[in-house]
């Protein structure tokens, strides 16, 4: 049995410089050659001229960008994009910032009830 995935929709939450380092993630794009991958990286930090800004990076990997929190982001998005297959918090601080606690609970829930796994990654 093989599943066949057509589509990866990964939330980049807490980003700042990583909008600027797309380019490292056109070697997932390269990895996953028949796979539609979409990237919507959040953050408060990013560049207000970014907001809403949809960036191809490569023939099958698309970044969009998102200027505000990720629970704003949430209330906002629809669709596939409202769906994550996962959320990547890169170097978040989860533990160290009380402000991430609604966060977790709202990627814990998940816009149908469903629990989603958390990726707190140091770099």
């Amino acid at each position: 049995y093989q599943r066949r995935v057509h589509g990866l929709y990964i939330h980049m939450i807490g980003v700042a410089q990583e909008l600027d380092q797309r380019a490292c993630f056109l070697e997932l794009s390269n990895m996953l050659p028949g796979v539609t991958l979409k990237m919507e990286f959040v953050g408060t930090e990013l560049d207000q001229s970014c907001h809403k800004k949809s960036i191809d990076v490569g023939p099958n990997l698309t970044i969009e960008a998102f200027c505000g929190t990720y629970i704003e982001f949430l209330d906002q998005v629809s669709g596939p994009m409202s769906k994550p297959c996962v959320t990547i918090g890169l170097n978040a601080g989860l533990g160290a910032y009380p402000d991430w606690t609604p966060t977790v609970g709202r990627i814990k829930v998940g816009p149908q009830k469903k629990s989603n796994k958390i990726i707190d990654l140091i770099i």
